[in-house]
């Protein structure tokens, strides 16, 4: 599921990188931003971030121990029996977020 998740996310980065000059021009249309700041904070900065995602995603760690507080002795005890058991890490689904900002110009 990971692979396909970071294949896709790579795809993504492409094809967003293939169009990067239409972005641009969109982006200049669109927001009346200057192209200067288009190269950095509006169009090519969040264009790496879907490659950093997609190395987070391939490098993520999915398989942890359990976290489970240790106050005392037996507590400690307890945590060291139960720590041992894996707690697998699989996504369940996909959540998107659409935060209106502007760039001040």
């Amino acid at each position: 599921m990971f692979a396909f998740r970071v294949a896709c996310l790579q795809q993504l980065h492409g094809a967003l990188l293939e169009n990067v000059e239409r972005l641009r021009a969109v982006t200049v249309a669109e927001v009346e931003a200057p192209v200067i700041l288009t190269r950095d904070p509006q169009v090519d900065s969040p264009i790496g971030l879907v490659k950093y995602y997609a190395k987070v995603a391939s490098e993520y760690a999915r398989t942890t121990g359990l976290a489970i507080p240790a106050f005392g002795a037996e507590e400690q005890a307890i945590k060291e029996r139960h720590a041992a058991r894996p707690c697998r890490l699989e996504p369940t689904g996909v959540v998107g977020l659409n935060i209106g900002w502007r760039v001040v110009h």
